[in-house]
């Protein structure tokens, strides 16, 4: 974990008995806690102002640098931001600016075009020489020299975690204009936006919270933060701590650091888990016993433990890096997918009596007893469908893990998790999802346990049930067979894949279809299975078109399974007739495909419980089938006679994988494997 401080309103000047004894304990209790951090931020309100304002002076920097000492970090690591009682409002040509800006005859000032005239920064930037003169004694010149610039009145620093982002609200900050209706320029904000690292997330650092500002200003600002992925905003001057979600951003202010009666003194501990993105921030509050950590409050008044969120970067698209990372190697099985979802025919999901769909089923185990999940079902009602679909869509951490591709790796499911997230690195893997939030930090979707032999089950099986050690994690888990009754699950809600309804079959039909549907009781049957339905309406139309076709020896009416198989692959060689460029050789070699070598290799495939070969394996199971298969001349006649063909296609190895992967797309090929998707 990487972690920060968050301090703001520290009002150093103003001092009472409460207010001396809270400051002193603060680096003891830092120290006794073992708090240590990698950054410290400071959201303003350094100094107190009116009456008692003693000016900046050494003891403040002193006490300033004892924090950043007892956490563990030099001032190069530490960042400030001006507050409102850090500047000097009363400066005659500061006044004088702001009023032209914003009040003389309305202000010049349109947020849509966010640009103040350069004088008048130049006479604002003036109100912070004092606050630049006692940054000195705690930063080297370069970086106070980042302050008060009129022609860069924002600035970013990037470090090696975070772009952290410098925002003045003070810019327009007056005694008329203490806290409402604040601008801070977009356009320069804009500039300085475009300058940050979009391999890193950033934090926003201001005094006055975004609901200071304008409200045009705040709806220019939202957008351009939120198209940069800034998500983050630490802010401080309303003396209590509070958490405000605001959409996608996320507001997060520390309370101040003197004793009043209606606020809390508070500071705020922020923790980043630089893998997943993922936020999550304490709070610490003075009470006459000493400091504690407290709830944090949000604006809905709840109180929580941690307030947790996410930090993202542009370049990962708006997710976090362990969802970007798994949406990656999650690609490589999207070719099992067809080519459009037909949404209608996603089944529902038998959960012990109550029908659901899978997205309320992931919503509602996360939070119960059970937050693990194994969904049972035949072949083709859309398991893996369903589990990519969820995969394609989503921005949540999930990793598609298929058994079988697990064994011709030759890997377990950590080393699976680690090769593809987290750089191969195990430890890493259990480290990140040690603990439980109100949100997985990563779901693993572990398709297909039936299609391994005993052996290998047993071992995934296993592996599940030392897995569910990590808090962090929700597994899925698919088979056809019910493995639990061989196995004990603790923690796992087994569920059903539900037959499709009359009304979702027959949405895909016309009246004359769904009559012979419903006339033939095991094709009605046979429906209920989501492929089945996908295939028999592909058959529908074509057979439609060629059913007079002699060498096409379509089986209607389909009687069972093996019919409906029967005739999508006949509807295959029906498709191969209508393209372009089609002659007796190819169709020739489309039937002896289909008849003879198709079925060699799925035998191959289904005997050692496969739906991938490597290349080189494919090759060599490949050549034995061309040498072992008998075609039946017979059957090829009357398409000879069709295109007046004559002479018979030569079955070589390269041309006839480039037929079934190129031309009829019944094999799947890629740089590494040869898959059979069905």
């Amino acid at each position: 974990m990487i972690r920060w401080l968050h301090l703001s309103d520290l009002h150093l000047g103003s001092t009472d008995m409460s207010t001396d004894m809270m400051r002193d304990e603060l680096p003891e209790f830092l120290t006794r806690e073992g708090l240590k951090c990698d950054y410290v931020f400071c959201t303003g309100d350094i100094k107190t102002a009116g009456p008692k304002d003693c000016g900046f002076t050494d003891d403040m920097a002193i006490y300033i640098k004892e924090i950043c000492q007892v956490v563990g970090i030099s001032s190069d690591r530490l960042f400030i931001v001006p507050g409102n009682h850090d500047v000097n409002r009363d400066l005659d040509e500061r006044k004088s600016s702001i009023e032209k800006l914003m009040f003389h005859r309305q202000g010049y000032y349109d947020p849509a075009k966010g640009i103040i005239d350069s004088a008048d920064l130049v006479n604002i930037m003036k109100g912070e020489t004092d606050f630049k003169d006692f940054l000195l004694k705690i930063f080297k010149p370069d970086r106070v020299a980042m302050y008060g610039n009129p022609d860069r009145p924002h600035f970013v620093i990037e470090t090696p975690d975070f772009n952290i982002l410098h925002v003045d609200t003070t810019i327009s900050y007056t005694k008329d204009q203490e806290a409402n209706d604040l601008i801070v320029g977009t356009h320069a904000l804009y500039k300085e936006i475009n300058k940050v690292n979009k391999n890193k997330p950033t934090i926003l650092l201001t005094h006055y919270p975004i609901t200071s500002l304008l409200q045009d200003e705040r709806k220019y600002i939202s957008s351009i933060l939120q198209k940069n992925e800034i998500r983050l905003w630490l802010a401080g001057h309303e003396h209590d701590h509070v958490a405000q979600p605001i959409h996608y951003l996320h507001q997060l202010q520390a309370g101040e650091l003197r004793y009043e009666n209606k606020a809390n003194a508070t500071f705020l501990i922020g923790e980043y888990d630089h893998i997943s993105g993922k936020v999550q921030v304490m709070a610490y509050t003075w009470f006459p016993e000493g400091w504690a950590q407290y709830p944090i409050l949000d604006l809905d008044n709840k109180k929580r433990d941690r307030y947790e969120c996410l930090l993202l970067t542009v370049q990962d698209g708006g997710l976090s890096r362990t969802t970007k990372v798994a949406k990656d190697a999650n690609k490589q099985y999207f070719y099992r997918l067809p080519e459009k979802v037909e949404q209608g025919l996603l089944p529902s999901i038998d959960d012990d009596g109550n029908i659901t769909s899978f997205e309320q089923l992931l919503e509602t185990t996360w939070d119960s007893n059970t937050h693990h999940i194994i969904i049972l079902a035949d072949g083709g009602m859309g398991k893996t469908t369903m589990l990519l679909e969820y995969c394609r869509k989503s921005s949540e951490p999930i990793l598609y893990v298929p058994v079988e591709r697990l064994v011709a790796l030759k890997i377990g499911i950590e080393d699976y998790c680690a090769r593809f997230i987290y750089d191969n690195d195990i430890h890493t893997f259990r480290e990140n999802l040690q603990n439980r939030y109100s949100k997985p930090t990563l779901t693993l979707f572990i398709d297909g346990l039936n299609e391994v032999d005993g052996k290998h089950e047993r071992s995934f099986v296993l592996e599940i049930q030392r897995l569910n050690m990590l808090k962090g994690l929700r597994i899925v888990v698919t088979s056809r067979s019910n493995f639990t009754l061989r196995y004990s699950m603790p923690g796992y809600r087994s569920t059903k894949l539900k037959p499709l309804e009359d009304t979702q079959i027959y949405s895909y039909f016309n009246d004359i279809e769904w009559a012979r549907i419903k006339g033939t009781r095991a094709l009605h049957q046979l429906l209920g299975n989501p492929m089945m339905v996908t295939i028999y309406k592909e058959i529908c139309s074509v057979a439609a078109e060629f059913m007079d076709v002699e060498f096409l020896d379509w089986r209607f009416p389909v009687k069972n399974s093996t019919d409906l198989f029967h005739n999508y692959y006949v509807a295959q060689m029906a498709l191969m007739m209508k393209r372009s460029g089609t002659d007796g050789e190819r169709m020739l070699l489309t039937k002896m495909c289909i008849s003879c070598i198709l079925p060699a290799i799925a035998y191959k495939y289904e005997r050692k419980r496969r739906l991938n070969y490597s290349l080189s394996e494919f090759r060599t199971l490949f050549n034995e089938v061309l040498q072992n298969i008998i075609v039946d001349n017979d059957k090829l006649l009357p398409i000879q006679e069709h295109y007046r063909e004559e002479k018979m296609p030569e079955l070589n190895v390269t041309k006839i994988m480039d037929f079934l992967t190129q031309d009829m797309r019944l094999l799947h090929r890629d740089n590494t494997i040869m898959a059979f998707p069905h």
